[in-house]
């Protein structure tokens, strides 16, 4: 199993805290797909020892693969096990004060008005930063000797002022009603329109229907049509399956059922027992009862009017809002899990020269998850592989007009490149290869090899060539390629960061402003102020 895909299943699954609201599923991961197959677990690597001539699978080995095998020879190596044991012992705790996290002392508090400093600023730069600060009733602990002292601090960065009430609540949570502007921006009406997590919305309905039952109302039938509002607004195959009990037990005043919902679990079961079968070294019969149960899962979500939809991230849920839900569209959330079983299944599929089984999923993917990028530039590479040029020039596009990140565009164009050349449509491969140069110098290995080729073959036969950016933009325009990011994605995340983080919706703003900032601007996420900022976001 490919290990980035089981740390958000476990994620998920444990309901890790530790991690940032908003982040994505993935793990942020961008550009080259192989990345994943690259993080791929044990289980599948020792299903590779067992069935080396039958299937070749990248994977590192892990630490407890290691051990096993530095345990069959215990004997001769045992004293330089222990000596590496001491030594890996001294090093962990000779790093141990950069490791740890550091206590944070408040040494003072401040507020500025924006003009008011602004123009201090101009006026004395960084002359005396203390008085600056005392302009502004700064809270202030100075010793003799000029040394700030810790405070108690006036307040902090969780204060209301800096995270309004409900900017920590995810969407799934959320029963607020968008106004006319959020939604035009947004591209829905309510706060739950901006759902990714299945299971969280299934547990918000849940509390919902305990709170309908509370609540005093004319009627038992009125809370059971509120119910069945809920209930047919998630559209869920698993709720839907209860629904029944639980109108019953409103109208008739009794207790809620209790409501169980296993898909998610079955799934990881399923994928469980495939893995352990993989390392039993039965793979044709672990595959095709692993294909299987994922067409019945399938099936239980396509069942109905509803579009079942994978998202990776906030983002690209306002992103389809806009490009890709029709006006009447009900949305129905899958589990996480059923794309990640087509994603694992495509990439066993496709090492074992199985290709036409393997794009089966990919298409499946794709129609999941339309705005991740990641589906497109996956499905392309399979394509390459069958040397299906027209089909990988349409998925590389197709990735470029839903791509948030600056490694996921210049690998689409990577991509793009080579499929343009082998269609002898050098002058828009040449601009694609620019491009990918442009957006991720030095990240693609073979790009300037095959750059390189291209451009010999092209002087030889006294073809156009773009010498700068701006020529290799305005030729792939003339073809109708995006030049990214002027995508019609940009101008939506821009506009939907802004908002969020004006209208103190953080958890969604994160993402939001993640994608903004590697669409628009060449700074690298990592400084100080984007670091700061995205922090703030997080309060």
């Amino acid at each position: 199993t490919l290990n980035a895909l089981n740390v958000m299943n476990s994620d998920a699954a444990n309901n890790d805290s530790s991690k940032p609201k908003g982040d994505p599923k993935d793990g942020d991961i961008h550009g080259d797909p192989s990345k994943l197959q690259e993080m791929q677990q044990t289980n599948i690597s020792n299903a590779n020892k067992t069935n080396n001539n039958v299937i070749s699978i990248h994977a590192s080995a892990s630490s407890q693969e290691l051990n096993s095998e530095t345990d069959t020879n215990a004997d001769s190596n045992e004293n330089q096990l222990s000596e590496n044991s001491m030594d890996k012992s001294k090093e962990e705790n000779s790093f141990a004060a950069f490791t740890t996290a550091p206590s944070i002392r408040a040494l003072t508090t401040v507020t500025f008005s924006r003009d008011r400093f602004i123009k201090l600023i101009h006026q004395n730069g960084l002359n005396n930063p203390i008085k600056t600060y005392e302009k502004f009733n700064a809270k202030l602990n100075i010793d003799s000797h000029g040394k700030l002292n810790t405070i108690e601090p006036d307040f902090d960065v969780h204060s209301s002022r800096f995270s309004p009430h409900g900017s920590q609540e995810e969407p799934e949570f959320s029963d607020k009603i968008f106004t006319a502007d959020q939604e035009s921006i947004l591209g829905t009406q309510y706060a739950q329109g901006l759902s990714i997590q299945r299971e969280d919305l299934l547990q918000q309905a849940v509390a919902d229907f305990h709170h309908i039952a509370s609540e005093l109302m004319p009627t038992t039938a009125q809370k059971a049509h509120e119910a069945m509002s809920i209930i047919e607004s998630i559209d869920d195959p698993e709720l839907n399956a209860q629904a029944d009990s639980i109108t019953r037990a409103l109208i008739d005043e009794t207790d809620l059922p209790n409501l169980s919902f296993t898909t998610a679990k079955r799934i990881r079961d399923i994928r469980t027992k495939a893995h352990e079968q993989f390392m039993n070294g039965d793979l044709s019969e672990a595959l095709k009862e692993y294909e299987n149960s994922v067409a019945q899962f399938d099936t239980m979500f396509t069942s109905s009017e509803a579009v079942p939809r994978y998202f990776n991230s906030y983002a690209e849920r306002v992103i389809y809002n806009h490009l890709f839900a029709t006006k009447e569209e009900r949305t129905r959330l899958i589990p996480d899990g059923l794309f990640y079983a087509h994603m694992e299944l495509a990439d066993l599929l496709s090492q074992l020269n199985q290709h036409d089984e393997a794009l089966r999923h990919l298409n499946i993917m794709v129609s999941y998850a339309p705005t991740y990028a990641l589906s497109h530039l996956r499905l392309a590479d399979i394509l390459a592989q069958k040397e299906d040029w027209s089909s990988v020039i349409a998925a590389c596009i197709n990735a470029l007009n839903v791509s948030l990140d600056r490694d996921d565009a210049a690998f689409a164009y990577y991509k793009l490149a080579y499929a343009e050349w082998m269609q002898n449509n050098f002058l828009i491969a040449a601009s694609s290869y620019r491009m990918a140069q442009y957006l991720a110098p030095g990240k693609i290995e073979p790009l300037e090899m095959e750059l390189d080729e291209l451009l010999s073959r092209m002087r030889s036969q006294c073809k156009l060539i773009p010498s700068n950016i701006h020529e290799a933009q305005m030729a792939l325009l003339s073809e109708d390629v995006p030049a990214w990011p002027d995508i019609e994605a940009e101008e939506i995340i821009d506009k939907a960061a802004k908002l969020t983080v004006n209208d103190g919706m953080f958890v969604i703003a994160r993402t939001l402003c993640v994608a903004n900032i590697r669409m628009t601007s060449n700074e690298d996420l990592s400084s100080t102020v984007q670091t700061q900022f995205l922090r703030s976001l997080n309060a």
